[in-house]
């Protein structure tokens, strides 16, 4: 299926991914412009560099089409495998300064939704054998709430409710919830991916197969 039919890529992503890109890309790398001909061509791979479930590949290639529509990604396995260190993920293809600028913002994505996929499928792991079921909540961080569920679901759980309800909820005073924080705090952010610089004729970095 092509990423750009894919379920979470919906115009609120598209907008996403714009801003992130413009985020971090800005007016463009000063530096790349000075020193990579716009011809040159490279390769780079994306290295896992612990274990995890790895999720958000379509949307590595969504950020680097739209950054730069000659880009090509080859996935190397597909969301929801559990892969090892050192395990390469995808492989990168298209204009070096392109690769050079869309990177940082691909990786961003790729170890978050893939720390949300790792952790939930822990969850969903430890559950097993158990009547329960690994749901999510409302909780996400703003703009990332499609991605961050369909994460949730690559890990083995299941979607609770996407939007407020119509009706509001009235609480009992006996179990109304404490607005207190918790003490305690998981993140789901990792890092389980690394970016293997691009390769040309005169770069010692490994070329993909």
């Amino acid at each position: 299926m092509s990423v750009y039919s894919a379920p979470w890529y919906t115009p609120a992503v598209q907008r996403l991914l714009d801003l992130a890109l413009e985020e971090d890309v800005g007016r463009g790398d000063v530096t790349s412009a000075a020193v990579i001909d716009e011809t040159q061509e490279a390769e780079a791979e994306i290295v896992v560099r612990e274990k995890a479930v790895v999720c958000g590949l379509g949307v590595v290639e969504a950020v680097f089409t739209r950054f730069d529509w000659r880009t090509r990604v080859r996935m190397k396995v597909a969301d929801g495998d559990p892969v090892t260190p050192d395990t390469v993920v995808a492989a990168v293809r298209g204009p070096a300064a392109a690769l050079l600028a869309g990177e940082r913002t691909a990786l961003n994505f790729l170890q978050h939704l893939s720390g949300i996929a790792t952790l939930t499928q822990a969850f969903v792991a430890a559950a097993e054998g158990v009547k329960v079921r690994v749901t999510d909540t409302r909780k996400t961080l703003p703009g990332l709430r499609a991605l961050e569920k369909y994460a949730v679901r690559v890990g083995g759980g299941a979607n609770h409710r996407s939007e407020s309800p119509s009706r509001s909820t009235r609480w009992p005073s006996s179990t109304r919830p404490s607005r207190q924080a918790p003490r305690g705090s998981c993140s789901t952010t990792s890092r389980p991916a690394t970016w293997r610089p691009p390769s040309s004729a005169s770069a010692s970095a490994r070329r993909a197969p």
